[in-house]
């Protein structure tokens, strides 16, 4: 959805094929992309932390699972309200304005 705004001749077409599946796919699609880049550079920062303080306290070193499903939560709201913010601010807009406007 974010490159629909970007490619505003494209617009018109989308909605008149009304793709909402591709909108779907898309949004999950920044979900898991952003997960697969920022979970393995938190596990690394967390491995790091543990090693700067492990010889002044002394505690095991365990994942909190509980807090990266909710990151994980977190993530895809925030993806999937920005993706519907921009597709409710594209529908808003004059289908035929925007094609004459970028036939100018």
């Amino acid at each position: 959805m974010c490159k629909m705004v970007k490619e505003r001749r494209d617009i018109p077409v989308i909605f008149l094929m009304e793709i909402d599946d591709e909108v779907n796919y898309e949004s999950v699609f920044y979900g898991v992309k952003s997960l697969l880049f920022g979970l393995p550079v938190s596990f690394v920062v967390m491995v790091l932390i543990y090693r700067a303080f492990a010889n002044k306290f002394s505690y095991g070193f365990t994942l909190p699972w509980m807090s990266i499903l909710s990151v994980i939560v977190a993530v895809f709201v925030i993806v999937s309200s920005a993706i519907v913010y921009s597709g409710a601010k594209i529908k808003k807009e004059n289908i035929i304005d925007a094609l004459k406007q970028e036939n100018k």
